[in-house]
């Protein structure tokens, strides 16, 4: 990861970062919709094209695209275009052919990811026996459609015993008497007497039975058979790659000044458009700076109620995140900023700055409107300090202004966190920790705190 000054991360720009290739990502990903795991590989996104097209679903699910991709049994799907902002899944078909690009490629921007799927297995192990013998040995349980003449017989098996049938499509169901209509519709056209309803995803997998284990006709009846998990499914299937396929390990490491507790923080602002595994808790209004909102997470860390933060510019809110369950996950909006805090400090504390700056008054804010940034400045009484380092003087400055301009212009390129200014004299300083820097009686002396 690389070290900037939160100073230079303006709120609304995209940080580019070199701290990971996350081109190329393969991961095992376990589908519950259709008690499948399918091995998966994302690849870069120039690859998709002039792949074939075959159809556009709405989810802000990757499983879920996935699931649909490899949901029929005679399915030509094998790879998806997926974006979490859009909501959108493409299904593809790719040449098994297909030669993948090798080396380096050019960024593509899209909000859309591409994945192969490269083979899928089921999640379960069980016998052929069991999975073909027990469908003669249910009972079933009458059911009555009011919307149709016939007496619709339910006959329930284990989900093992699905290999004795064809899966169909799969559809989005909000419970299983959904999906049994489902199934009935389609009917007349894919023939289908055999489902799956997954109350964990809301989907509805609709299949035929093969003709060897076809349930006798009844008159009068018409017989659907119900598959439903059981003890021998394996639903605990967790692959520590997985959450890099959709949120891949891409965040620049930051230095975080937060002048309300007299501390420098080790952040991560974090390139995502999603977060796993979290949930938000807090929602805070009207709040103007992204450091607000870090003093706002820094305060409530200690009691472990925040992960990390969620910051609008635009619109003025904080939100507090705090740990989730495996299928919690944040969606961020385009001018949403992600950022978690690993660590924090006293600032110097060998050097005991914070005591040097116990008679420094209130923190005052300065426009620099060449940056367009307000920047938050504590200005010092002490004349010997400890901390800080000369990184240039510079003559001819007309007033205290200029000088802060140009700190704050090499924020990032030479660390400038402070000034000092007497008589057109601007000396631009840097935090360390092994120096001292003595001022001029009559001097000014200014930290900048962060500037956005």
């Amino acid at each position: 990861m690389k070290n900037v000054q939160i100073s230079n991360v303006p709120v609304g720009n995209i940080i580019q970062s070199t701290s990971l290739n996350v081109d190329i990502i393969t991961a095992n990903v376990h589908l519950p919709s259709t008690h499948r795991v399918c091995r998966v590989q994302k690849r870069p996104f120039a690859e998709s094209y002039k792949i074939q097209r075959l159809q556009l679903l709405t989810t802000s699910s990757l499983k879920r695209c996935l699931a649909a991709c490899d949901a029929p049994s005679n399915s030509l799907c094998n790879s998806v275009l997926f974006s979490i902002q859009e909501k959108t899944c493409i299904l593809l078909s790719r040449r098994q052919s297909f030669i993948p690009v090798e080396g380096r490629t050019s960024t593509v921007d899209s909000a859309a990811r591409y994945f192969i799927i490269l083979y899928c297995l089921s999640d379960f192990k069980a016998s052929p026996f069991l999975a073909t013998q027990s469908v003669r040995r249910q009972s079933v349980i009458a059911y009555t459609a009011s919307n149709l003449p016939l007496q619709i017989l339910i006959h329930y098996e284990p989900f093992y015993a699905s290999k004795a049938a064809i899966r169909l499509q799969l559809w989005d169901s909000s419970d299983d008497t959904e999906c049994l209509k489902i199934c009935l519709t389609s009917n007349r056209r894919d023939y289908c007497d055999a489902y799956y309803f997954s109350s964990i995803e809301q989907t509805c997998l609709t299949m035929r039975l093969k003709k060897q284990y076809a349930l006798p006709k009844q008159h009068g009846h018409q017989i659907i058979t119900k598959f439903y998990d059981d003890e021998t499914l394996n639903i605990t299937l967790k692959d520590a790659n997985e959450p890099y396929l959709k949120h891949p390990e891409h965040a620049v490491e930051l230095e975080v000044s937060l002048h309300e507790f007299k501390e420098i923080c080790i952040a991560q602002h974090w390139i995502a458009t999603s977060m796993p595994n979290i949930r938000f808790s807090k929602h805070y209004a009207n709040i103007s700076f992204f450091n607000e909102c870090i003093n706002i997470c820094r305060h409530l860390k200690n009691s472990d109620e925040c992960k990390g933060i969620a910051y609008s510019k635009k619109m003025k809110t904080c939100m507090v995140a705090v740990k989730g369950n495996e299928n919690d996950e944040i969606l961020l909006s385009n001018d949403q900023h992600y950022l978690t805090l690993s660590s924090c400090i006293k600032d110097n504390v060998i050097l005991d700055r914070e005591t040097e700056r116990t008679n420094n008054g209130q923190p005052e804010f300065c426009f620099l409107p060449q940056l367009n940034e307000m920047c938050l400045l504590e200005f010092y009484q002490l004349l010997c300090l400890s901390g800080w380092e000369v990184i240039a003087r510079i003559k001819n400055t007309l007033s205290l202004q200029d000088c802060l301009l140009k700190c704050a212009s090499v924020m990032y390129v030479k660390k400038c966190s402070a000034v000092s200014y007497i008589d057109q004299q601007c000396i631009l300083l840097r935090r360390t920790e092994h120096a001292k820097f003595i001022r001029s009686p009559h001097s000014i002396f200014a930290e900048i705190l962060f500037c956005e």
